[in-house]
Order: structure tokens, then C-alpha cells, then sequence
């Protein structure tokens, strides 16, 4: 019996693999923002909970939705622990694309009984109607249009945002010349006709409504054109239970001046003056906009207040709109007021009451900001707004408690006291406000522990699992992850996620990894924090450590990514006190801002890194200045003025010529890799890459045949993470993938090393040889020098 055990235990142990990008890419992940875990059907009967994962022989995101039932959740939680888990009452299961969300925008109707959501297919949203009672799903939205936003009052009543089909249309190829004055320039290079990919840059859409037929395109009842919402006014569309009122933000066509004075939480997003575009080409920039209630029997539109939102002034808050059972009034999650005299107050924009039947909006609280001088400020984080009480009077507001370990919940509850005031009755700490009376539902994770649902009977506190979307990772070996803690030199305490080998063993010196770009400590990312070029476990598998690290508390400042660069040196300083890593051996991964960052470490930093990769980001250098033109707001030079202390011009040119890393490339002794995506985010990073080419210095770029920034598609994630893998082990551990389809990128990379090796004879070298450059008397498998061991398997 003996012998059967141990034998049994070894097979067990042998049926363990290491982890991959393939298994990281195979883990099912519980929805996050803008797609909620879960959405509880109004009655509270029912909840759907959403997952999502790859599937890598497919190249397709599947997103899962699973629909529960209250009653059979809170019998088997009270029951025997041997009881089986209900099943869901209804599961939807699609892969219609290849890149996700593969579903998002889940709205139940009022009455409970079905829910709609969109579906991402063709690169295209889709309506989609899900009946409880048939199982049935129906498409709602019209053929061709890709639909932005949606709500639903019943299967006859609903509206939706649909992408302005101007953007589709091809221009007119016209002889001999163009005015193209005023377009960005990848709309020009990279028309939207030609490159469909782009379309998701044009915010731009039509308000469309179903009032009892067909979907019709509701105009502005006083020009007849098409009613146009954006961004903001997608996030914001909410219909009335009754399905009478229709709450969306609309942009401000000519914004007053005096609007300037209204107080901003980051700088350079100051309101200003003046006539915004909102045409077609309006590209993802922040319009200043108003609250509109839009009659949808007769199109009149009403404005609670003559003020803008508080997101026009980068007050964000990501809280829906809430409206009153009775559909007379709605909760405003961001509202500016004037003052009593109608004057511009200095005063934060507030949690507001708005009425349908007149104008005007009352002030329940105001909402703290996120940074104070460009530092974060922000103890709590609005998470519901809704009515409760008798008669439903009183107005519930559930916050997040942030920096606490917890991240508690916290309800407080007001009391009109007159006729614009608010009274605070109690602010106490509860479960999550879409929670059912006597059931809570919730996501149960860690840095360490994998994602389950799990149901809590709050009477008396008893938890049990509901689903483990993830069995499969019961066969891989997880790297261990810990907390690590350092200091940057001004005493301030940095926080990360340290991964280990599995097989690690003190005293051994292991290669470093730093992945930037922030660390959740409630949260299970296997590939540390984002899909695109991260892969901390699959490192951590190969014999690395790993440091996600969380960034410095400064945004928007000259201080930014020195800070940054400081605390990764604070970082390997103490590493190397510990003797857990090589000094001599160490790679750093940048993605979207943190391209910045690394760019400034590699130019400024105390340490060598021996190699490094970017994807995907900015680097506030003069090519993306340039580049950004009219495009995004001109957000882009804005915040490289913050950055750089000055406009690239005339005297300012030399402040660039001090701050911006792009113009210090000549300090670059580390091999980097540049990863761009598909049409413009290879030329967005092209400055880096050819400064370090026409330098003669290591460098490659590779073309990510994907147009998503944060990868979901299984393909771009094998080529980006895989990549990473790659990349740093050929640097710091001599190593090549065997798979001949990799053999051509190895021949590259070895000419690489042997570039490196030739400008940098006295430092340490790990990379491999070109066979060229061997000597004759080494082997084609293996090389053994004083700079260290090359292996190529």
C-alpha cells in the first residue's frame, strides 16, 4: 500500500506542468470594469455573473454568462455541505470574435424577466435580447450598426448609441489635391474605410430609440439632424423604469469662457473656452458636456442644470446615473452647481438630485478628488448611488474604502431636510449595495489565490464556493508571489508583487524581471498586471524573479519618471542585500505610460539593465508630440508641456532637449526590444526605435498584428507575453526556443548579441552568439566564455 502511494503521488506530482502563456491565456477571469462581475436582475431574484477567457486553438475570446437564481442559492447555502452547487438556470456561452469583451453592457429589464447585453462580432457590437423564459437570444439593433451603449425598458422599449455610420463611408478619392487641414494624421494615413480597425478611435454616435416598433435615429428637434453623445454620454445612457426619459450627457457646442474658472482635479485638463468639434473626427477626446433628459414620446430634451458634468473637468467617478422607482427623479453622479447668485463657485462638482418635472439639481454631497497636485488624494471611491427608505426619500451612496486591506464597503445614508438640503443619517460599513437581502454574491481572490465565485448567506455569515472556473489549473505549478516592500529615497514605501521559481533555493542568485505598471493585491493576475507584454509567472516558471512594482505616487509632473526610475533602483538595491538576484542580470518590461518610464530608467537610472522591451506607449518625446496633432483633444502635448516644463519651442526646445529620454538615446547600452501595434502604433513608437538603429545599437521591433492596446485576442497574447519570454531569456539566460518557426527571429536577435559584445567587450554578456562568431574549437550547441554560458537548445 505503501509502495501505491508513493507511486500514485508521483504520478500525481509528474501530471504538473509549468506555467505558460498558453495556460495563462486559457484562465477564465471574472468580468472587471466596464463589464461588472456581476449584474443583479432589479428584483434581486436572480443575478448574472461573467467570465471571460481564450481559446488559443480557436484564436477567439469566449465570454461566458451565467445566470443564477437567489431562491436555489440561499436553500443549497443553508443545506448540507455535501450538497451539490445549483446549476445556473440559464448559461450563455459565445466566442463570436476574436478579440473581447465577447460580451459587455449586461442591463436586466425592470421587470426581471430577461436582460440584454452586447456581443463583439466582426469587430462590430451587436444588441443582443436574452429571454429568461424561451432561452432565447434575439438582435435588436439594426444590421451594420455598431452599437456603443444600450438600455432597455422591455423587448418593445429600449435605446441604444450606434456608431455614426459617416465614419464607414469611404472618401472620395479626389485628383490633384486634398485640404486635409485640421485632421489628425493616422486618420489620413489610415482611413477608417480601409483600416475598419480604426473605427474604435470615433467615439462619435446616434441616439437610436424602440418605442413600441422598430428602432428609429431620434434628432434634435431643432436643427432635425441626428442627436450625437459621446464618451461620456455613452457611459451615462439611462433609461427610466417607465420608459419615458432617456438620461445621457451631451457636449456643449460653444462653451463659455467663464466655464474656465470651474475647479479641475488634474491641470492639464483645464475646461476651456470656445467651440468644440464634434464632428465625425472628434476622436476619443474629453468634451465638455451637460446632463440632457430627453422625452422619448415627444424628442424635447430638458437640462437638470445650465452646469457641466464633473467629468468635463477630469472629475471621473465611472458611477452610472440612478433613477427613482417612480421615474420623477434621477441621481447625478458628477454635477457642477453655481452658487446662489449664479456665479462660478471654487466648490467640487456633487452627488446631485435632479427632478423631471422642473429644472434645477440639489447638492447631496461633494466629491473629493482623485489627486492634489498631481499626487493621489482620493480615500474612497463611489461605487452605487440608489433610493431607499420610506417612500424611497432618502438617497443611499456606497463607496469603496481605498488603501485598506479590505477595500470595505461604506453606506451613508440622507434625509431631505427642506427643499435642497441634505441631512447624514448614518454612514456604515455593509456588503455591496446590488447584493440581495439575505445573500451576497461576490468574487473570492488574491495575488495568490485563483478567482471562484462565492455565495455568503449575510444572516449568518456562512460562505460556500458556487463555481471554480479554472479546474484545469489544478495540473499547474504555480510560482509562489509575496508582498515585497522598499523605499524610495524620500522614505515613501513602494509595494509590489515579488514571483519566485517554484524550485527556488536560498542563497542562489536568480535574474531579475521588473514588470511595472502597477500590482493588485486583490486581484489573481498570473501575468502580473495587463495581458500585453506581461508574463510574471510564465518568467517566474523559467527560473526568473519577477517584481511587479506599483508606481510612484506623481502624475503629471516633471517628477514622474524620475520617480519612477528611483524607486526601480531602490528596488534592486534591496534585492541585491537580500542576495536574491544577479546585478548582472536584470530585464525591465514597460507597456502603455510605463514605455515612459523605462526609457527614463535606461537613460538616467543608477543600474545596467542588460536588456529591455516596450509596447505599446507613450515616451513624451517630440515624434508622438508631433504625431498627435489635433488628434485626441491635443491631450498628448498638453501633458508633454507638464512633463518636459515647456512647450518643444524656441527656449523651451531646451528643456526638452534636458527632460524628454527620446533625446538621451546615445545613453543606451541595454539591447531593447519595441513592440507597436498594427497601423499607427508602430510609427507612435518609432522615435526610440530609430534613434537606437541609426546609433548602430541593439534594438529590434516587431509588428503586433493586433489593433487592441491591452491584448484579449489569444494570438496577439501568444505573440506579446510569448514574446517577453523570449526575449529575456535569450539576454539574461542564453537561451533559444527550440520551435523552428522561432529559428529566423533567433538569427536576428543573435546578431544582436553579437553587436553588444563588440561595443561592450568588458561587461558580463548571456546572450547567444551568432554561429559565425564562435570559435571554431566551441560546439554549435554550447559556448563557454569569461562573460558567462550561451546555450542554444
Amino acid at each position: 500500500m505503501a509502495a501505491c502511494a508513493v507511486s500514485f503521488l508521483g504520478s500525481a506530482h509528474a501530471a504538473q506542468h509549468r506555467f505558460t502563456v498558453k495556460d495563462d491565456i486559457r484562465i477564465a477571469t471574472f468580468g472587471d470594469y466596464p463589464v461588472p462581475p456581476i449584474t443583479w436582475s432589479p428584483d434581486r431574484s436572480k443575478a448574472a455573473v461573467y467570465v471571460e477567457r481564450g481559446q488559443l486553438e480557436q484564436n477567439k475570446v469566449e465570454g461566458i454568462l451565467r445566470i443564477y437564481s437567489t431562491r436555489a442559492l440561499k436553500k443549497w447555502i443553508t443545506g448540507p455541505k455535501s450538497a451539490v452547487p445549483p446549476t445556473p438556470l440559464w448559461t450563455i456561452a459565445m466566442a463570436p470574435y476574436k478579440e473581447g469583451p465577447a460580451m459587455s453592457n449586461i442591463r436586466w429589464t425592470p421587470d426581471s424577466r430577461a436582460l440584454t447585453f452586447l456581443k463583439f462580432v466582426h469587430g462590430k457590437h451587436r444588441l443582443v435580447y436574452a429571454d429568461l423564459s424561451g432561452k432565447r437570444l434575439q438582435i435588436l439593433s439594426l444590421p451594420g450598426q455598431d452599437v456603443t451603449a444600450a438600455d432597455i425598458h422591455d423587448r418593445h422599449h429600449y435605446v441604444y448609441a450606434a456608431r455614426d455610420p459617416k465614419i464607414y463611408k469611404p472618401r472620395a478619392r479626389q485628383t490633384g489635391s486634398e485640404d486635409v487641414t485640421g485632421r489628425p494624421l493616422f486618420t489620413i494615413v489610415y482611413p477608417v474605410d480601409k483600416y475598419p480597425q480604426q473605427a474604435k478611435f470615433y467615439e462619435r454616435s446616434e441616439l437610436w430609440a424602440a418605442r413600441g416598433g422598430a428602432p428609429t435615429r431620434l434628432e434634435d428637434p431643432n436643427s432635425g439632424k441626428p442627436l450625437y453623445i459621446f464618451g461620456e454620454g455613452q457611459r451615462d445612457l439611462s433609461l427610466s423604469p417607465d420608459g419615458n426619459w432617456l438620461l445621457t450627457a451631451l457636449p456643449v457646442r460653444n462653451v463659455p469662457v467663464a466655464w474656465e474658472q470651474w475647479p479641475v482635479v488634474l491641470k492639464t485638463y483645464s475646461v476651456h473656452g470656445g467651440p468644440q468639434d464634434l464632428g465625425p473626427l472628434s476622436l476619443n477626446q474629453r468634451l465638455v458636456s451637460r446632463y440632457a433628459l430627453i422625452n422619448l414620446k415627444t424628442g424635447a430634451q430638458r437640462f437638470p442644470s445650465k452646469a457641466p458634468t464633473g467629468f468635463s473637468a477630469t472629475w471621473f467617478t465611472l458611477v452610472q446615473p440612478a433613477w427613482s422607482p417612480d421615474s420623477r427623479r434621477v441621481l447625478l453622479p458628477d454635477q457642477f452647481l453655481f452658487g446662489a447668485d449664479g456665479s462660478i463657485t471654487r466648490n467640487p462638482p456633487c452627488v446631485a438630485l435632479a427632478r423631471v418635472d422642473h429644472a434645477g439639481v440639489s447638492c447631496i454631497e461633494h466629491l473629493k478628488p482623485l489627486y492634489v497636485d498631481g499626487k493621489p488624494a482620493r480615500k474612497e471611491s463611489l461605487k452605487h448611488l440608489r433610493f431607499g427608505g420610506p417612500d424611497n426619500r432618502e438617497i443611499l451612496i456606497d463607496v469603496e474604502r481605498l488603501h485598506v486591506r479590505d477595500h470595505r464597503n461604506v453606506t451613508r445614508r440622507y434625509m431631505p431636510h427642506g427643499q435642497h438640503d441634505w441631512t447624514l443619517l448614518t454612514a456604515k460599513t455593509g456588503h455591496d449595495a446590488t447584493d440581495s437581502d439575505t445573500l451576497k454574491l461576490s468574487i473570492r481572490q488574491r495575488y495568490d489565490l485563483p478567482p471562484k465565485l462565492v455565495a455568503t448567506d449575510t444572516a449568518n455569515h456562512r460562505s460556500r464556493i458556487v463555481w471554480d472556473p479554472n479546474p484545469q489549473l489544478a495540473n499547474v505549478t504555480l510560482n509562489p508571489i509575496s508582498i515585497f516592500h522598499w523605499k524610495l529615497p524620500n522614505g515613501h514605501v513602494m509595494t509590489g508583487g515579488l514571483f519566485k521559481p517554484a524550485d527556488y533555493l536560498p542563497g542562489k542568485r536568480y535574474p531579475l524581471v521588473i514588470q511595472t505598471h502597477g500590482f493588485h493585491i486583490g486581484k489573481f493576475s498570473p501575468s502580473g498586471v495587463y495581458t500585453t507584454a506581461f508574463a510574471a509567472q510564465e518568467l517566474a516558471a523559467q527560473g526568473f524573479i519577477v517584481l511587479q512594482t506599483n508606481s510612484c505616487p506623481e502624475i503629471l509632473t516633471p517628477d514622474e519618471a524620475p520617480c519612477q526610475a528611483r524607486s526601480y533602483d531602490a528596488a534592486i538595491d534591496k534585492l541585491q542585500r537580500l542576495k536574491w538576484i544577479d546585478p548582472q542580470r536584470i530585464g525591465i518590461v514597460g507597456f502603455s505610460r510605463t514605455c515612459y518610464y523605462v526609457l527614463e530608467a535606461l537613460t538616467r537610472g543608477k543600474h545596467h539593465y542588460a536588456t529591455a522591451t516596450i509596447t505599446d506607449g507613450v515616451n513624451a518625446g517630440y515624434w508622438q508630440y508631433m504625431l498627435s496633432l489635433d488628434a485626441f483633444g491635443n491631450s498628448t502635448s498638453r501633458e508633454d508641456d507638464t512633463l518636459n516644463q515647456a512647450a518643444p519651442f524656441g527656449k523651451g526646445l531646451q528643456k526638452w532637449l534636458k527632460n524628454a529620454p527620446t533625446f538621451h538615446m546615445d545613453k543606451v547600452t541595454t539591447p531593447l526590444l519595441v513592440v507597436g501595434t498594427e497601423a499607427s502604433g508602430v510609427e507612435f513608437l518609432w522615435e526610440p526605435y530609430a534613434a537606437l538603429r541609426y546609433l548602430h545599437k541593439p534594438v529590434a521591433m516587431n509588428l503586433l498584428h493586433s489593433d487592441e492596446h491591452e491584448n484579449t485576442q489569444p494570438a496577439a497574447r501568444m505573440a506579446s507575453q510569448g514574446g517577453t519570454v523570449d526575449w529575456m531569456r535569450f539576454w539574461l539566460q542564453g537561451h533559444e526556443d527550440p520551435a523552428p518557426e522561432k529559428r529566423a527571429q533567433y538569427r536576428r536577435w543573435e546578431h544582436l548579441c553579437d553587436m553588444q559584445r563588440a561595443q561592450h567587450p568588458e561587461d558580463p554578456s548571456f546572450c547567444v552568439k551568432s554561429p559565425a562568431s564562435i570559435p571554431t574549437s566551441d560546439t554549435a550547441a554550447s559556448h563557454v566564455s569569461k562573460q558567462g554560458t550561451h546555450t542554444r537548445t
